[in-house]
C-alpha cells in the first residue's frame, strides 16, 4: 500500500550567506496521521535532502518560494526510495534511522482537562502579551514585519490556526483594507494562504524607499541615532544584508573627518560601531559645515592665481597676494607671462616663499 506524507517547506535566509534566500523543509507527517515531526535546524537543507528535493513536485514549490518567509504544505506519495529514508521498517517517521522530535501543539499535547484549560486560554487574553508594531503596508518591510509577527505568536502560545483571525487585530489603513478583502476569500485555518498573500502583496519595496534608504546621510546632530535610522533603513529595504555591508553603509554616508576618527580594523560588528559613534557624540550644523567648507577651500586651486599663469597653488582667494593685481590688463599680462617662462618661475618662487 502507498504511503503518503505532508512535508512543511519554508524560504530563509541561506546558511552560508545571508544575501541569498534558501528553501527548507521544516517537517514531515504522515497523512492520516495527526503528530508531525520536526527536521533538525542542521538537517532541512537541499543537500541533507537531495532525494526529496528531486521529486517534479518540490522542485515546482522550489521555484514558487522566491521571497522569504512563504511556505507550503505539500503532500507527497513516498516512493520506495524515500520510504528507506524517512520511516523505519514498522513505517514509524525517522530520518536516516534518525528519531525525530514530535512537533505537538499545546492543545494536543496533553489529554487531561487541565492542560487543555490552559492551551485554550482566550485569544483575546494572550493578544494582549504581545508586542508587535501595527502595519499599515507601508511602515515596515513585510518580511521582517510577518517574521516579528509569527514570532510573537508562537511566544505567546497562540495555534497557528487562530494566526489569521489575530492579524486583523494588528492591521491599519490600506492594510486593513486588504485583510477585509481577504477574508472573503481565503478561509481563517488556511494560515499558509494568508501567510503568502500578504508577502506577495506588500513584500515589494519601491525603487523611492531603496533610494532614501542607501542615501540616507549624516548632516548634524547624534552620531548614534542617525547611525540607528541608518541601519534601520537598510534592514527595511534588504534585510539580508551581511554585518559588513550595513557597517560600510553607515560609515560612507558620514563626513569625511568622523570617518577618519574610526578605526576600520577595531570595529568588528555593528554595536561596536555603534558604541564609537556614541563616544564622540554629536556634531552641530555650523561645525560640519565649517569643516566641509574648509576641506573644500583646500582642495581647489586659486582662480585668481590661475588667470595670472601660476597653476596649482591651493589657497583660499581672500588671502591670495595677487588680488590687487586683478585690476591690471589681463591682456598684456598674459602676454607679459607667457612670453617670459623665466620671470614666471622667478615670482611663482617668490610667491610660493610668501605663502609659506
Amino acid at each position: 500500500m502507498e504511503k503518503k506524507a505532508k512535508f512543511y517547506f519554508v524560504s530563509e535566509a541561506g546558511i552560508d550567506s545571508a544575501k541569498s534566500t534558501a528553501v527548507k523543509v521544516k517537517k514531515i507527517q504522515l497523512l492520516g496521521q495527526e503528530e508531525s515531526f520536526l527536521f533538525p535546524a542542521d538537517k532541512q537543507t537541499r543537500a541533507q535532502h537531495d532525494k526529496l528535493f528531486e521529486n517534479a513536485i518540490v522542485k515546482n514549490v522550489v521555484k514558487s518560494l522566491k521571497q522569504r518567509n512563504k511556505f507550503r504544505n505539500v503532500v507527497l506519495t513516498l516512493s520506495e526510495e524515500l520510504e528507506n529514508i524517512y520511516l523505519d521498517e514498522e513505517g514509524n517517521v525517522v530520518f536516516h534511522d534518525e528519531y525525530l522530535e514530535e512537533d505537538t501543539p499545546m492543545q494536543e499535547a496533553s489529554g487531561n482537562r487541565e492542560a487543555s484549560a490552559t492551551s485554550e486560554r482566550k485569544t483575546s487574553s494572550l493578544v494582549k502579551d504581545m508586542v508587535v508594531e501595527k502595519f499599515n503596508g507601508e511602515n515596515m518591510n513585510a518580511s521582517n514585519w510577518m517574521r516579528l509577527y509569527v514570532q510573537e505568536c508562537d511566544r505567546v502560545g497562540i495555534a497557528q490556526n487562530k494566526y489569521a483571525e489575530v492579524l486583523r487585530l494588528f492591521l491599519e489603513k490600506g492594510a486593513l483594507d486588504w485583510y477585509s478583502v481577504s477574508v472573503k476569500q481565503i478561509s481563517l485555518l488556511n494560515w499558509e494562504a494568508w501567510n503568502n498573500s500578504f508577502i506577495d502583496t506588500f513584500a515589494a519595496q519601491s525603487w523611492v524607499d531603496i533610494e532614501y534608504a542607501y542615501n540616507f546621510k549624516f548632516y548634524s546632530g547624534s552620531l548614534l541615532e542617525y547611525a540607528l535610522k541608518k541601519r534601520s533603513l537598510l534592514l527595511e529595504a534588504d534585510d539580508s544584508l551581511s554585518v559588513s555591508t550595513q557597517i560600510n553603509m553607515i560609515v560612507i554616508s558620514l563626513p569625511k573627518f568622523i570617518q577618519n576618527k574610526l578605526d576600520r580594523k577595531s570595529i568588528g560588528c555593528v554595536d561596536s560601531l555603534m558604541s564609537k559613534l556614541k563616544q564622540i557624540g554629536k556634531i552641530s550644523d555650523k561645525k560640519n559645515e565649517n569643516v566641509n567648507k574648509k576641506s573644500s577651500n583646500e582642495k581647489r586651486p586659486c582662480s585668481i592665481c590661475e588667470k595670472l599663469g601660476y597653476r596649482n597653488r591651493f589657497h583660499l582667494e581672500t588671502v591670495c597676494h595677487n588680488k590687487d593685481r586683478q585690476s591690471k590688463n589681463p591682456k598684456n599680462e598674459n602676454i607679459r607671462v607667457t612670453n617670459n617662462n623665466e620671470v614666471q618661475e622667478i615670482l611663482a618662487r617668490q610667491e610660493e616663499s610668501k605663502n609659506d
